[in-house]
């Protein structure tokens, strides 16, 4: 069941990806490279800032060290396929997402594997990082529906459109079911974590969004 939920929520984030892939032309997402100042602000917020803010709290907080691993492990791993779907409903600089996430993609592979050797607690330190793993995902999920996009929409902008119509409505419907029934079918586990592991996720979404509005 697990592998079956697993597979829907990656084609149903897929699809959101390839939608916005058919919403960014080429040009705009390269132009992106050329704002330096503003991808070095994206990548301080991605590798620095946030991976410190995250180790900092977790310190302070009573959490159990699953969830301060699990925790930690997000901040080391600045990739969110779903955050640019949300860019886009937000009324934000798509582009600039796309051209943000694709460079901070790659290079989380050498920089994530640093970033939780130094973040770790002592004990849990020598953490086996699949970087392989990590790539083929980055690649699946977020690299080749992107390109893909992009392609169609510069090949063959009527078909962009078209798909465009109805793509991203069924792709947020699968996210929500699968979300849902991973909800379900993990509610046991979800409810023996306590309230805290949750408040403390609330409370570095806002510090993310903070970090990432100040930046």
């Amino acid at each position: 069941m697990a592998d079956i939920i697993n597979f829907l929520l990656l084609i149903s984030v897929m699809c959101l990806v390839l939608g916005v892939g058919l919403s960014v032309p080429f040009g705009k997402m390269l132009a992106v490279a050329t704002q330096y100042q503003l991808v070095l602000r994206g990548l301080m917020a991605n590798f620095v800032i946030v991976p410190c803010v995250f180790t900092l709290a977790l310190r302070a907080m009573p959490l159990s060290p699953d969830v301060v691993i699990g925790l930690l492990v997000l901040a080391a791993v600045p990739v969110a396929a779903l955050a640019l779907p949300f860019v886009g409903m937000g009324q934000g600089d798509v582009p600039y997402a796309v051209g943000l996430t694709l460079i901070v993609a790659f290079l989380s592979l050498p920089l994530t594997p640093l970033i939780l050797a130094l973040s770790l607690p002592p004990n849990e330190a020598g953490l086996h990082i699949d970087t392989l793993k990590i790539l083929q995902t980055l690649l699946t999920a977020q690299v080749i529906p992107l390109g893909v996009g992009m392609t169609i929409r510069h090949l063959q902008p009527m078909w962009a459109e078209k798909l465009l119509q109805f793509l991203p409505k069924l792709a947020r419907i699968g996210v929500v079911f699968t979300l849902s029934l991973i909800t379900v079918t993990q509610a046991r586990q979800m409810v023996d974590l306590g309230l805290l592991p949750y408040l403390a996720s609330l409370f570095f979404i806002i510090v993310c969004v903070l970090i990432g509005d100040v930046m």
